[in-house]
């Protein structure tokens, strides 16, 4: 059941990546899709990804077992229905609909830190020595690094549904609480789970060494200033502490990128393509985030290209770079089910997410056709079907190994630190 649960989550959040680009190209002539291509992508897409990496990593990593298979696919449940509720239920005006949506997918938030306390609470192996910082490894100083990232991932997870939430039946008469809805899921949320997990797989996959242990200290303190400041200059509306929470932010994505970049060139080919492209994604939306802190009268009018750069651009090609990663050991097989699938689709993902970016940009000055937004959309969306397929083939169309070479597989992933 574990594995179904896995495969499920693993196919249905690009599936939600996909239909929620198609809901994009559409938002020229429809605009109520926009704001729902977006809650979509973040709930249906980066949620579930997430909640499906994690039926299987923390496990491994803990050496423990899930208490409940049954409150798993709760979670599960609430989170893929609710994303789906509030999608329509914001394109088609339906108020019911989209809180009930909301509702769900912030039970679905509260199972996921749930099931992750119920685990910890089963019995598992002896908790090692703690070992002496002068003593530490590489790897070990960067472990309790990451830790703070993956603590504040979870807390925002049911932050931000729980906002939404809020937000459904009751809106500040002050601030830009959309923007703060969506900035705590994709910074708080998915930014902090893809920093932590990154840092305590990359070097393990890689076996390499982390070039500069300051450069991720960088990254740490800097997002734990830059974030809550960024939160409460949005809520607050206050355009000068964004002015020095936005370009601060930027350096905490810089530093990360910086510390993945070199790791990544040391992966396998379809894993390394896609992070490097992810991060060239990031650091345009980072400019974008730089300029509109300089120029705030500019985010009204690229805000799209912004979304678009950030959301599909980076979160849909690193979801297609460490998926390819991570597919087969989950899957437990020994490759992906389609190997010569997967350059092509982050190629086409990369090409169809840039002219997203690029067509929405121009089409907010009058430069473009809403046909060329809707062409490029759907050209990601394709991107994202074809991961979908990759993952379907992989766990359903490939025989497991034997148990013996699923758990080669699984013990080259992730341990985490004081387990």
């Amino acid at each position: 059941m574990q594995r179904s649960l896995i495969a499920i989550s693993l196919v249905m959040a690009p599936i939600a990546l996909a239909v929620a680009l198609l809901a994009a190209g559409a938002s020229p002539e429809q605009p109520a899709w926009w704001s729902s291509s977006v809650a979509l992508a973040i709930l249906g897409g980066i949620t579930i990804m997430i909640y499906g990496i994690n039926i299987h990593s923390v496990p491994e990593h803990s050496g423990r077992q899930w208490a409940s298979l049954g409150l798993i696919a709760t979670q599960i449940g609430a989170g893929v229905i609710g994303a789906w509720l509030v999608f329509f239920g914001r394109g088609y005006r339906i108020d019911a609909m989209e809180i009930t949506g909301h509702l769900l997918a912030t039970i679905g938030a509260v199972l996921f830190m749930a099931n992750i306390g119920l685990l910890f609470r089963q019995p598992g192996p002896p908790r090692p020595s703690k070992v002496p910082r002068d003593q530490r490894t590489n790897q070990q100083r960067v472990d309790r690094l990451a830790i703070p990232f993956t603590i504040i991932s979870g807390l925002m997870s049911i932050a931000g549904t729980g906002l939404g939430l809020v937000l459904s039946v009751w809106t500040p008469r002050f601030g830009r609480w959309d923007l703060v809805w969506a900035h705590v899921l994709l910074l708080g949320f998915f930014f902090s789970m893809a920093s932590g997990t990154s840092y305590h797989m990359l070097s393990r996959w890689t076996g390499r060494p982390w070039r500069s242990i300051r450069l991720v200290q960088v990254h740490l303190y800097a997002y734990l200033v830059s974030f809550p400041l960024m939160v409460i200059a949005l809520a607050w509306d206050i355009e000068r502490l964004f002015f020095i929470a936005g370009p601060l932010m930027a350096v905490a994505m810089m530093a990360w990128a910086g510390n993945i970049l070199p790791m990544a060139t040391h992966t396998p080919g379809q894993v390394r393509v896609g992070i490097v492209v992810a991060m060239a994604f990031l650091a345009i939306g980072v400019a974008f985030g730089v300029m509109f802190a300089v120029d705030p009268g500019t985010g009204p009018r690229l805000r799209g290209a912004h979304v678009s750069a950030n959301l599909y651009g980076f979160a849909g090609l690193l979801i297609s770079g460490f998926g390819y990663g991570f597919i087969p050991r989950i899957a437990g097989t020994s490759g992906l089910r389609w190997p010569s699938l997967a350059p092509l689709q982050i190629a086409i993902m990369a090409v169809g997410s840039l002219g997203s970016m690029v067509s929405m940009g121009m089409w907010m000055y009058g430069n473009a056709s809403a046909d060329l937004v809707r062409l490029s959309c759907t050209v990601a969306s394709l991107g994202m079907v074809l991961f979908a397929i990759q993952v379907f083939g992989s766990f359903w169309l490939d025989s497991p190994e034997t148990s013996e070479r699923a758990s080669s597989a699984s013990s080259t992933t992730i341990q985490q630190p004081g387990h």
